[in-house]
């Protein structure tokens, strides 16, 4: 967008997104008001579920926050385990992103496994889904 015109300065390439959300933490106002979503039914709030949701969620997690009040409902595994990754696309780049942040960070729990677990993919004709409902049954 810059031109001899108009020019765009960006700030804050140096660091990582999760590195921008443990900026936030001490401004909670702020934090209720991040809106990421366009794909929700209320385009006033995140929905979510989304790519987008889900990995700044994520992020949100490695920062030490597990439910922050920009969403209306906690996180669940079932919202890592349905997201597409196809393969090319950037998406699981993304989310080794997210991952390595994780890891930085030294944390743990089921939604790093399942995320591990997404990275390395699911053998064909296994549903992310079912496998994580069959486990959450014994």
């Amino acid at each position: 967008m810059s031109n001899d015109c108009f020019r765009v300065v960006t700030d804050g390439g140096a660091f990582g997104r999760t590195d921008k959300v443990e900026a936030l933490l001490p401004f909670p106002e702020a934090i209720e008001g991040i809106k990421t979503c366009w794909e929700g039914d209320d385009p006033s709030r995140n929905c979510g579920r989304c790519q987008k949701c889900v990995i700044t969620r994520l992020n949100f997690l490695a920062a030490g926050m597990p439910n922050p009040p920009c969403f209306d409902t906690p996180l669940s595994l079932d919202h890592i385990a349905a997201l597409p990754m196809p393969d090319l696309s950037a998406v699981p780049a993304l989310f080794q992103v997210c991952w390595n942040e994780m890891h930085q960070r030294r944390c743990t729990g089921p939604e790093m496994t399942l995320l591990e677990r997404r990275l390395r993919r699911v053998p064909p004709g296994r549903s992310l889904l079912t496998l994580l409902r069959k486990r959450r049954k014994s």
